[in-house]
């Protein structure tokens, strides 16, 4: 009885500390305390695993018993075998403790999801930028996105690094074999995939609750565009032309069908003039003046800034100018009127997306429909809930010009 009394003790004890996420080796083969080796930890395993670790038999350490608590209680004793966004079946036989997010859209999705305890390094991204991602200056900077430190990520020892669905092999992949080191694809850019993501990271990191939390808030806000928009008939519906400036400083770069911005776009009630085309591609001036577009929305990286006076746009109207002043364009429908529009990476990062640039993209085509959106406070209740972030989003915040 004196034994029984010990053991569930000593269970309640251990499962109430095993989410103290300590560093521990990656994963060890086979789940810890499964004796028999069956794939199946029982209660009974789980209690002579404790009692062997509480009497010094056998080479058992704390961490290891932390996790088998926290494998039968999250997990019902079994592995956990999750797919990231490119559908690749992962099985993991210990929790998923040191996570290294090598994109800032992942960052942002673990501070979500509650999981940023787990971040043990980041890129330099993120330790570059004060103002959006505090407290995260003096983590292990491992370089760039597309190009990472590979020797400073295996000297972390991570259990998983998160990258691109687009990330080749030989980037990463490639280069951590022979390691311990899983690495998963997720994008979170995506309308059509972005919900699914979040779930499937949550599941990684036994996030539900919080999953079905932000899901919650990300239908009730979308909804509101979506249902507005299915009331409009097509032919009623803005033809627009989607420009995007990733860095190259060229024009006529169109944004088309499958491109996260056309994806936005439609949601937001707006008709691609280029949905046609595949992806991003360059096309001419005079396809565009024979497609005549009603409405030019402009996407402009660098420009912008988060972190900066809502009044200082100089550099969006000058972009903007440089459309309306094209000789080419004067008889375009969307020139003659006025109706060219500029927006920014800031207005596109992350869960921005989601609430700043859709909404605008919203208000923008159908301003008397949606005269009572507001992007900034929809942003705002964004990073103060899911974010953690309490930023004046009426005084600062440089993301569209102009901005209805």
């Amino acid at each position: 009885m004196r034994k029984q009394l010990l053991t569930r003790i000593a269970i309640f004890a251990l499962i109430a500390t095993f989410f103290v996420l300590l560093a521990v080796p990656a994963y060890a083969a086979g789940i810890p305390g499964d004796a028999d080796q069956n794939g199946h930890l029982t209660r009974g395993e789980l209690s002579s695993y404790i009692m062997s670790y509480m009497s010094g038999n056998g080479n058992i350490n704390l961490h290891e018993v932390q996790d088998s608590a926290y494998i039968y209680v999250y997990w019902g004793g079994t592995s956990k075998t999750v797919k990231d966004s490119t559908n690749k079946t992962f099985t993991f036989n210990r929790p998923i403790r040191k996570i290294i997010p090598l994109t800032t859209q992942s960052f942002e999705m673990m501070r979500t999801l509650n999981s940023t305890d787990r971040i043990i390094a980041v890129p330099k991204y993120i330790v570059e930028d004060s103002f959006y991602y505090p407290g995260y200056q003096n983590y292990t900077n491992v370089g760039d996105t597309f190009t990472p430190d590979v020797e400073k990520i295996v000297s972390c020892n991570p259990d998983v690094v998160i990258v691109y669905t687009s990330t080749k092999a030989a980037v990463l992949d490639d280069k951590l074999k022979g390691t311990n080191i899983t690495v998963m694809r997720f994008d979170f850019s995506k309308l059509s995939t972005y919900v699914d993501e979040i779930n499937r990271l949550s599941d990684l990191l036994d996030k539900k609750d919080r999953a079905n939390e932000y899901i919650a808030f990300y239908n009730e806000k979308v909804g509101r565009i979506q249902n507005v928009v299915a009331t409009i008939p097509q032919n009623e519906k803005p033809r627009v032309y989607l420009e995007g400036d990733f860095g190259s400083g060229k024009n006529y770069q169109a944004c088309g069908k499958a491109h996260g911005h056309d994806e936005m776009l439609t949601l937001a009630g707006g008709v691609n003039i280029f949905g046609d085309i595949s992806y991003y591609q360059t096309v001419s001036p005079e396809s565009v003046i024979k497609k005549n577009p009603q409405v030019i929305m402009k996407y402009k990286y660098p420009a912008g800034d988060i972190n900066r006076n809502v009044n200082n746009t100089t550099d969006l109207q000058v972009i903007r100018n440089e459309v309306l002043s094209r000789p080419e364009l004067q008889k375009v429908e969307a020139v003659k009127n006025g109706k060219v529009y500029v927006y920014d990476w800031y207005s596109t990062r992350g869960g921005a997306a989601y609430y700043l640039c859709i909404e605008q993209m919203a208000k923008w085509c159908y301003p008397d429909r949606f005269k009572d959106v507001n992007p900034r406070a929809d942003y705002a209740e964004y990073l103060q809930k899911f974010q953690g972030l309490n930023i004046d989003l009426n005084h600062t915040g440089v993301f569209f010009y102009p901005e209805s």
